[in-house]
């Protein structure tokens, strides 16, 4: 978990404290106060990116396009292709982990062409799903 992610939690605790919320779990909190974690943000964030890669390669410069490879594959969609590069470069590479993140999506969610279904859809999949790093 990240250090501000540990922020975040203690200032939705005392917001809720102050509303004479009392024990309530990280995930309420954030319901109560509609907002979302940390990391369901950055995750968000990042397959904004990925899809405005795909659609509008035209804004992008070449270097940032030359680490990225998208496909089409028969039964699985569009999917990115992961680089085989050596376990520690792997974890320092931004892309690689964008990549992971993004085949493992569904079929609906990565091939969706309409940015505002797509942010909906994604939205629907953090909302719903509780992450490891959001438990108390």
């Amino acid at each position: 978990m990240l250090r501000i992610e540990k922020i975040q939690r203690k200032v939705t605790k005392f917001i809720c404290f102050k509303f004479k919320c009392y024990g309530l779990k990280y995930r309420e909190r954030l319901k109560i106060l509609n907002i979302q974690s940390l990391y369901s943000r950055k995750c968000i964030q990042i397959l904004k990116l990925l899809f405005k890669m795909y659609h509008k390669k035209q804004y992008f410069s070449r270097d940032m396009l030359q680490y990225v490879s998208f496909y089409k594959h028969l039964w699985h969609g569009l999917l990115i292709e992961v680089p085989k590069l050596r376990i520690e470069l792997c974890n320092k590479f931004f892309f690689y982990n964008a990549f992971k993140l993004f085949n493992n999506f569904s079929y609906e969610i990565r091939n969706e062409n309409v940015f505002a279904k797509y942010i909906k859809l994604l939205n629907n999949v953090f909302n719903a799903k509780p992450c490891i790093e959001d438990w108390d």
